[in-house]
């Protein structure tokens, strides 16, 4: 009979047999299918357990004996804990027709992702079925959401050859989310109950958070298997609190399918401290682990914990986590846990401010080398799951407006300032953070004046010109979180060319010798500006009056205020530039001000230097008017009330006064302070005002 014809007769695929070599010489084939159940696994799991593997091989010779090596390849590294040069907890069974029987071969790790079974015995049984199953194979998973594959072989003396090479065995699915006031804990004064239990913290009442973590399917929460170094656990680690500040979490909570769950009212439903029964969710403290969660002594293992006993966290510099381990679950049905964590603060520096944070993961974390360990990645909100995201008890995000903000400046221009309203719709408290994302471009044009809050505030948008690379059109989205969502609120920024500006600008008018924004008529001002347009085709107008100019740049110019102006607390000035004004500036003005010139304490030579003991020295100042000049008085160190020689106007120096005054004999030779007053006029009553002080060096 031809080779495929007997193949047909028995059913199977044509070509796809065992290697005959090393068999015994006429003995028939052994033909094997592969077959796995593709488990659900944790897509946060680091050494997840896949489905088991199973291969049955039908025909040959009753009696048959055979000796080969099982390879297998997943498309996964392998994470089972390494013993010995053997994986441990990986096995393969051997069916020779009196069942299952686990075979002394043990696998050895070939590469990351791959193992062998060397040297499999077999004897083919009277019912001429043969099979293996490799169990116990767990992998890494987190990051990715693609099927877990694998892929067998079979090699050595007896070389088997399967019928298909790839089956998948694990599905990686969302193993845990979380619903709770985890972003950002709002500072409140609180205190522990004596008692340190549920029931009296609720009665005291002691300020607390509560996160309710959720499995993503069914047997995502699971008591210790074997194989396993513990029973899934639920790590929450606290971060950010004060130094003053204390926390305490239940020894034990009470899941959803409980005879009543744990609750301390955050998300409705009874308050209670839990009633237990046999096949619910049952999460028992874990104390002593290490940083990552794994480790440590189960509650359990210390005594007979009673319901609501209170156990504090242990804090270090604010920061500190609370592990919880799976005791119980029931396999058939999706469940959660609210897991309440009490505070003790009894002194705060301020109220309401939100200063500290709580996240969940499943652990331990993957620091850890612990089967099974976790990635450390932020869980999703759970509220879709329990289907209670609309709930009164939650806080509900609005911002407004909704549909986008933007703004137009030009290259040139300053800040821009729009705003955005973040409103809190429903219960609770709303905690919420902000940020900018920018959607390619410069980076850095948008300044938010806050990036966190709790319930309803205003944010202000900055838009910053001087940020961008020139015109154009810049987009961002102002990114608002808080609640059980985030909100986008879309930004365009519009830059146009820089104004090209036109006519006279003035930016300050100031008295020429203090500098002060006060000018005083019959006294000298300078003007700062640009395109001011130097002497030529150039007129300042200050309260109608045309001044006298003195000096012009195209940045500054220096004016007799008109002494028309005497007795007005103020007047307008505007700059003419060959007939194009300027923009209409408010100026002060004050009936006296004396004040003197840098470098205007002179001697006999008329140079700032040493002055002679009882010689003469030239004060130059402006800001008092022609009619203040008798009045004008000179302290020379601790001398007084110093009468001038003379005082006047400098001939020919618009705005400008001189004081010549005898140094009186008998001052000590040194550098002292010379001061300037004067009245407005010499009637009587008018107030004196003196200069602030110049330098003046006296010498023998």
């Amino acid at each position: 009979m031809r080779f495929p014809v007997l193949l047909s007769r028995l059913g199977l695929v044509a070509g796809v047999v065992f290697g005959a070599a090393g068999l015994h010489g006429q003995d028939s084939p052994l033909v094997c299918q592969v077959a796995s159940a593709a488990l659900q696994v944790r897509g946060e799991g680091r050494a997840e357990r896949v489905g088991d593997i199973t291969i049955t091989c039908q025909g040959g010779t009753p009696g048959q004996v055979g000796r080969t090596n099982l390879i297998l390849f997943l498309n996964r590294p392998i994470t089972n804990t390494v013993a010995n040069d053997t994986l441990r907890d990986v096995s393969v069974a051997v069916d020779q027709g009196t069942g299952l029987r686990q075979s002394a071969v043990r696998a050895v790790l070939q590469g990351a992702t791959s193992l062998t079974f060397n040297g499999l015995d077999f004897t083919v049984p009277a019912s001429r079925t043969l099979q293996f199953r490799v169990s116990g194979v767990r992998v890494d998973v987190s990051g990715q959401s693609q099927q877990v594959l694998a892929t067998l072989s079979f090699s050595g003396t007896n070389a088997l050859t399967l019928n298909q090479s790839a089956v998948p065995v694990a599905q990686p699915v969302t193993g845990l989310y979380v619903t709770g006031a985890l972003g950002q804990i709002v500072c409140v004064l609180s205190r522990f109950p004596d008692s340190m239990t549920f029931a009296g913290a609720m009665a005291e009442p002691t300020y607390f958070f509560t996160a309710r973590a959720t499995e993503g399917f069914e047997t995502s929460f699971a008591a210790r298997e074997p194989g396993a170094d513990q029973g899934t656990r639920i790590v929450v680690r606290y971060s950010g609190f004060p130094a003053e500040a204390r926390l305490a979490a239940l020894d034990l909570v009470v899941g959803s399918t409980g005879a009543v769950s744990t609750s301390a009212g955050e998300f409705g439903g009874t308050v209670s401290a839990g009633q237990y029964q046999t096949g619910a969710l049952l999460l028992a403290r874990v104390v002593n682990t290490d940083a990552n969660g794994a480790g440590g002594v189960v509650v359990t293992q210390l005594g007979q914990p009673a319901l609501g006993a209170l156990r504090e966290v242990p804090l270090s510099n604010g920061s500190g986590m609370a592990v919880y381990e799976v005791m119980d679950a029931n396999a058939f049905t999706r469940e959660s846990a609210q897991i309440p964590t009490f505070l003790d603060l009894r002194r705060l520096a301020t109220e309401g401010t939100p200063f500290a944070s709580a996240k969940v993961n499943l652990g331990p974390l993957s620091g850890s080398t612990a089967v099974p360990r976790f990635a450390d990645v932020t869980p999703g909100s759970d509220c879709g799951v329990v289907r209670d995201c609309n709930a009164s008890y939650f806080p509900q995000l609005f911002v407004d407006p909704a549909n986008g903000v933007t703004a137009t400046a030009a290259a040139d221009a300053g800040a821009q300032v729009q705003y955005v309203r973040v409103l809190n719709e429903g219960g609770g408290l709303l905690a919420w953070t902000a940020r900018v994302d920018y959607q390619g471009g410069p980076t850095g044009w948008l300044r938010l004046d806050r990036t966190n809050g709790i319930n309803n505030a205003t944010i202000r948008l900055d838009f910053l010109a001087s940020q961008v690379t020139g015109p154009g059109t810049y987009r961002a989205a102002v990114v608002i979180e808080g609640g059980q969502g985030s909100k986008s609120v879309p930004v365009t920024f519009t830059v146009t060319p820089r104004a090209v500006p036109v006519g006279p600008a003035v930016t300050s008018v100031v008295h020429a010798a203090t500098y002060e924004e006060y000018l005083v008529p019959g006294g000298l001002a300078m003007l700062l500006g640009a395109r001011l347009g130097g002497l030529n085709g150039t007129m300042v107008t200050v309260g109608g009056v045309v001044a006298r100019l003195v000096f012009g740049s195209a940045e500054q110019v220096n004016f007799e205020v008109p002494a028309a102006l005497a007795g007005r607390e103020s007047a307008e000035l505007v700059v003419a530039v060959n007939g194009v004004s300027s923009a209409v500036r408010t100026v002060r003005l004050r009936d006296v001000l004396p004040g003197i010139f840098a470098g205007g304490v002179l001697n006999e030579q008329g140079t700032p230097d040493a002055v002679k003991i009882g010689g003469l020295v030239r004060v130059l100042f402006t800001g008092v008017p022609s009619g203040g000049l008798e009045t004008v008085r000179v302290t020379v160190h601790d001398w007084e009330g110093l009468t001038p020689v003379t005082a006047a106007m400098v001939p020919g120096v618009i705005g400008v006064s001189y004081a010549d005054v005898v140094v009186p004999v008998g001052m000590p030779a040194m550098t002292s302070n010379l001061v300037v007053c004067a009245s407005a006029s010499s009637q009587t009553g008018s107030p004196v005002v003196c200069s602030l002080p110049a330098k003046i060096s006296m010498v023998e």
